[in-house]
């Protein structure tokens, strides 16, 4: 089963092959000052990710502690942050975005679904 930084690297392609200029920042996780795992640019867009990778047993998810982090990082450079969130083991399961402002990430169909395309 992939890890982490495989999820990262997979969501980061996917926006590289749809035409974002992608930087992954690693060991994102290690630092003590605000992170995120993937900045990506496009045109006049600048928008800072945080990648999760969870199993059904893991939500609701409690991102407050990460939430904070992408605001820092939004209130500093004026940039749109996200959550790009994959369910772990699960075959072609799709990304989920939510909003840099979410706290919990939950498991519902009324979820703000829509493929990475959206950025």
């Amino acid at each position: 089963m992939p890890n982490g930084t495989q999820y990262e690297n997979e969501f980061e392609r996917r926006l590289w092959d749809d035409g974002w200029a992608t930087f992954r920042v690693a060991g994102s996780d290690t630092v003590d000052h605000a992170s995120c795992d993937i900045i990506a640019v496009k045109g006049d867009r600048v928008v800072a990710i945080e990648v999760k990778s969870l199993n059904k047993k893991t939500f609701p998810y409690n991102v407050s502690k990460d939430s904070d982090q992408l605001d820092i990082i939004r209130r500093r450079g004026d940039i749109e942050t996200y959550f790009a969130v994959r369910r772990k083991g699960v075959t072609r399961a799709k990304w989920v975005i939510y909003p840099g402002t979410s706290t919990m990430l939950v498991d519902d169909e009324n979820v703000w679904h829509f493929p990475y395309k959206v950025f």
